[in-house]
């Protein structure tokens, strides 16, 4: 059915709706409506002929009634059996009898009175066929302009859809009969401001994207086939059984076959079943998978043949609209070249791990060795420094083995004359026993007590033996911590007493700082034992306090200076503090101190290793931080932070 009659039946059945609706209802209501009306003007005019007749009634002017119903009569011609009775009955009009007539009549009464006496009464039989003859005529006219004008219109709204809506449609399906046969330069029903027009606005947007598509299209099948005929891959397309359906013309060069030779043929017919089992196995449960694939190789041809060719092939599943599978596409390459390099290439790589296995032993040997040569190197370093300090220490055993032999030598001198005078007494103690001359004995005693001194060597004899048991001490107290200091250490770490280390490298290097400067120190006693290494840390503070009475000795200030030394718990830190007056150390120098070999002091005075060495024990053996600080000008403050665990 066409879009015409579509309309027009639509349209046409509501006409008829509105007809029936307004003949059943519409003009049946009018014409009970106007009947009605008829019949109330015929009554009306019936007592309007009474009122006129009822003075002649009253004057029993029978001449004059009869020329007033005969008028009446003739101007009403739908009135049949008009008739006057008088009040008592007699018949005034018609004087005869008259002629019955049939059909649709309806009787019609009027009372003729005057001054409120009834006079008569006037009848009629109205023919409504007649009476309501002209009313329905124009009913039915009416009726028939509507149904002319209805049709009119729905012709008219046909028409005008057929130009406006079915001719452009008609010419949108021509155009789309055109664009399926590939003629994009179709001419297009001109634009309107409808829905109509916006559907030819949206389909001339269409065709010209078709129109794009399609050349879009073409070029992309032209750059395919270029690149299909150029790339050193092929490509192919299988069916539902993995039977090759397609091949590009670039196998036929790579296998030394024409392209339609290996048609019908599966990859597994050409080489993928006869070298790797578990490869076709595994490949053919991903093909009855559908699952897609990637990099598979194979051989074609013998293997180490003249003609061995290694393929490797790659493919997707593809569907059609309705997701049936209908086969794989995808591409191949010949790696033969490839794969033998990469063969060569697997080759040197285990050759190059067997080098380098023996590379990492000797490495692994060359690095312990390196690393007993830094411990023999930083004990060594420890061994220098105490070949350095070696005259302080030794004049710091100087001093109180002096004062210990000048004391031993006093008690020498005291026991010499002191036991002569024992004898003296011991003869005068058993002369008193005997009463022998002992008058005698007891002068020459007191004698001898006093050319001894006897009362001074008592007075001076404690007090220097006290001074040569302080000595003794000092001397002990320095071996010691020469002994701890020197002592090279294991090369593990172990808990360590920072405090003692500290106060024991102070001892060490006394003879360096006390005639430059006082040293205070502030060590923390809840400072807990640090896992370390003590003999490196030894090292650390005798570079750090070394470097500071150097610095306070050059800064050209009055002397003594002061250095400080102190320990403190910083949270899981252990940290040591060592602080001088000296000039403090410069941003620019700041930046490069920890630097091996670089030195401020003039040549012959310093190395450059004392500081690098602190950083390379605190930072890399520790795991622990060298802070360098202090304002230029009032001294520089050195501070180490290691770890407690």
């Amino acid at each position: 059915m066409s879009i015409r009659a579509k309309l027009l039946i639509p349209l046409l059945l509501l006409a008829a709706c509105v007809l029936a609706a307004m003949h059943f209802i519409a003009f049946e209501t009018l014409k009970k409506t106007l009947v009605a009306e008829r019949i109330s003007s015929e009554q009306r005019a019936l007592s309007l002929l009474a009122l006129a007749i009822a003075p002649d009634v009253q004057a029993s002017d029978l001449a004059k009634i009869h020329e007033t119903m005969d008028e009446s009569n003739g101007q009403h011609p739908w009135w049949r059996s008009l008739s006057l009775t008088s009040s008592a009955g007699l018949r005034l009009y018609p004087l005869m009898q008259p002629d019955s007539h049939t059909g649709l009549n309806l009787r019609l009464v009027a009372q003729v009175s005057a001054v409120g006496r009834r006079l008569g009464e006037l009848s009629v039989e109205v023919d409504l066929e007649s009476l309501v003859a002209p009313a329905l005529s124009v009913v039915y006219g009416l009726e028939l302009v509507v149904v002319l004008i209805l049709i009119v219109g729905t012709m008219a709204v046909v028409g005008l859809q057929a130009r406006t809506v079915i001719s452009p449609l008609r010419r949108l399906v021509e155009a789309s009969d055109l664009l399926s046969k590939g003629q994009y330069d179709v001419v297009l029903p001109p634009p309107s401001a409808d829905e109509v027009g916006n559907l030819v606005s949206a389909f001339e947007v269409m065709r010209r994207s078709v129109a794009h598509r399609e050349a879009a299209l073409t070029e992309s099948e032209g750059r395919f086939r270029d690149l299909a005929e150029s790339a050193s891959d092929w490509f192919w397309e299988t069916d539902t059984d993995y039977r090759l359906t397609f091949v590009s013309d670039r196998i036929g060069a790579i296998l030394g076959v024409k392209p339609s030779a290996i048609l019908g043929y599966t990859y597994f017919d050409v080489g993928l079943s006869d070298f790797e089992e578990d490869l076709a196995r595994t490949h053919a449960d991903d093909l009855a998978n559908h699952r897609p694939f990637r990099d598979l190789m194979f051989h074609i041809g013998p293997v180490d043949g003249k003609d061995e060719k290694i393929v490797r092939i790659s493919g997707m599943p593809f569907y059609d609209q309705d997701g049936v599978f209908i086969g794989y596409r995808g591409i191949g390459a010949d790696v033969t070249r490839e794969a033998r390099a990469e063969e060569r290439a697997r080759q040197a790589q285990l050759e190059l791990a067997d080098q380098h296995a023996q590379l990492e032993r000797l490495v692994e040997e060359r690095t312990e060795a390196l690393k007993q040569a830094q411990i023999e190197a930083l004990q060594a370093s420890r061994m220098a420094s105490v070949g350095q300090l070696a005259a302080g220490i030794a004049h710091e055993i100087n001093t109180p083995i002096q004062y210990v032999g000048d004391n031993l030598t006093f008690i020498q001198s005291a026991t010499e004359a002191a036991f002569p005078l024992l004898a003296e007494a011991r003869a005068l103690a058993q002369g008193v026993r005997t009463a022998e001359a002992a008058a005698g004995k007891a002068e020459e005693f007191l004698r001898h007590y006093d050319a001894a001194g006897l009362d001074f060597l008592m007075e001076e004899t404690p007090p220097a033996v006290s001074q040569s048991l302080e000595g003794v001490a000092q001397v002990a107290r320095i071996v010691l911590s020469m002994k701890e200091f020197s002592h090279p250490g294991t090369s593990q770490k172990t808990a360590a007493d920072i405090n003692r280390a500290l106060d024991s490298t102070l001892v060490v290097c006394r003879n360096t700082w006390k005639h430059v400067a006082r040293m205070e120190t502030r060590f923390d006693p809840a400072l807990p034992l640090v896992n370390c290494h003590p003999g490196e840390m030894n090292q650390v503070f005798l570079n750090l306090i070394v470097n500071a009475a150097h610095a306070i000795e050059e800064s050209g200030k009055p002397l003594p200076g002061t250095i400080t030394a102190e320990t403190a718990l910083c949270g899981d830190w252990a940290e040591i503090r060592i602080s001088d007056t000296g000039t403090g150390v410069s941003d620019d120098i700041a930046q490069h101190i920890f630097d091996p070999f670089f030195t401020t002091k003039e040549v012959g005075k310093g190395t450059g290793q004392g500081l690098a060495i602190c950083y390379d024990v605190v930072v890399n053996k520790h795991g622990g931080q060298i802070l360098v600080g202090g304002a230029p000008g009032e001294g520089a403050v050195f501070t180490v932070r290691i770890p407690v665990g």
